[in-house]
């Protein structure tokens, strides 16, 4: 097959296992008087709001996952292929053209994260000034985050609104395995939001596109 050869309209699923603790940040008052609440959505499965990571987020660290597998395996068409994806980045410059992306990303409806209230906790934090390494007057301040023994599963459906060429597929397949030991939710901290697995679904995607990612490596 050639780079020119399509992958067909379908959807794919991803999983990602978050290890120890992440946090979005949401608006939504917080009872306990927080800084910074955790972003919650109602859950019809489980008919009551819990932590999310919202798909823009996800989307977002997935296109910087898929830019560094494009700039690592491509020799050229880097941009053009990330476009294609994701579309023209955000502050584009304006009066150009927006190009919109062939990727929809939604919640899973058969992943679903297994939060309870027990694994939301409130954590205290202060601020410092970078210039001077000391704290700021009255910088105290407090943020949720959910926090679990054992790795938390969130899933995302990745559709794609026309067939894909296959050097975009490929891409995309490294891309989302460059996912494994990057972060999601971590207010910037190395110590919130690992990802510790990624799993690709159906693996007929996978079987299709594998040869072709395995191509680029090779030449």
């Amino acid at each position: 097959m050639s780079s020119d050869d399509t992958i067909p309209n379908q959807f794919i699923e991803v999983c990602i296992e978050i290890t120890g603790s992440f946090h979005i940040g949401g608006t939504e008052y917080s009872p306990n008087s927080v800084d910074l609440p955790i972003l919650k959505q109602y859950s019809p499965a489980l008919k009551r709001k819990i932590p999310i990571i919202p798909p823009s987020s996800f989307k977002g660290i997935l296109r910087s996952s898929v830019e560094k597998a494009a700039r690592y395996s491509l020799k050229s068409n880097i941009d053009e292929t990330i476009i294609s994806l994701f579309g023209s980045p955000l502050g584009s410059t304006r009066g150009a053209r927006t190009i919109p992306g062939v990727l929809q990303v939604y919640p899973s409806l058969s992943c679903t994260p297994q939060i309870t209230d027990d694994m939301i906790r409130t954590r205290t934090s202060i601020r410092v000034d970078r210039k001077y390494g000391s704290v700021v007057s009255g910088s105290l301040w407090q943020y949720e985050f959910v926090s679990s023994e054992t790795p938390i599963t969130i899933g995302y459906d990745i559709h794609f609104l026309y067939p894909l060429r296959n050097l975009a597929a490929a891409v995309l397949l490294a891309g989302i395995r460059l996912l494994r030991y990057d972060f999601i939710g971590g207010l910037g901290s190395r110590g919130l939001g690992l990802i510790t697995n990624v799993e690709i679904k159906p693996t007929d995607f996978v079987d299709r596109v594998q040869p072709i990612l395995e191509g680029l490596f090779n030449d």
